[in-house]
Formats: structure tokens, C-alpha cells, sequence
């Protein structure tokens, strides 16, 4: 029984993709790219405009999902140089 749940383990490890590995690594920034995307769907069905500050509040979204984003690559560069 031990047996097979290491090889289990081990099989779901090895098949793992990449962006889950690197979900497990950065997990923070990963709940806040989920985070930010929920977000950014609150906002686009907000029936009013408030003034264009919705709208802003939106472009600043995307921009904290870009710098999320490349916050993500860079470690993923850089993981083999610590």
C-alpha cells in the first residue's frame, strides 16, 4: 500500500506541468493573480461608471497582472541561480 502511493506520488509529480510546479513555488503570487482577476470580473459588471475611476481602477488591474506576470518569469530565470 505504501508502495503504491509513493509510486502514485511520484508518477503525479513526474507529470505535473510546469505551471502548476511553478503554482507550488509562488504560491502568493499565484492568489494574487487569481485575486486580481476576480476583481477585474467585479468591476467590469459594475453598472455604473463612477466617473472613470472604474475604468482606471481596471487598467491598474492589468497592469498588476503584467507585473505579476514578469514577476513570475524572472524567478523562473532566475531559479537556477540562487
Amino acid at each position: 500500500m505504501k508502495m503504491t502511493l509513493l509510486a502514485t506520488s511520484l508518477l503525479t509529480l513526474a507529470l505535473a506541468s510546469p505551471a502548476a510546479l511553478a503554482a507550488e513555488r509562488h504560491p502568493e503570487i499565484h492568489a494574487a493573480q487569481r485575486a486580481l482577476a476576480n476583481a477585474g470580473g467585479h468591476l467590469a459588471k459594475a453598472a455604473h461608471d463612477f466617473g472613470g475611476h472604474r475604468v482606471h481602477a481596471m487598467e491598474l488591474i492589468r497592469q498588476a497582472q503584467a507585473e505579476l506576470h514578469e514577476a513570475l518569469e524572472y524567478a523562473e530565470h532566475r531559479s537556477g541561480h540562487r
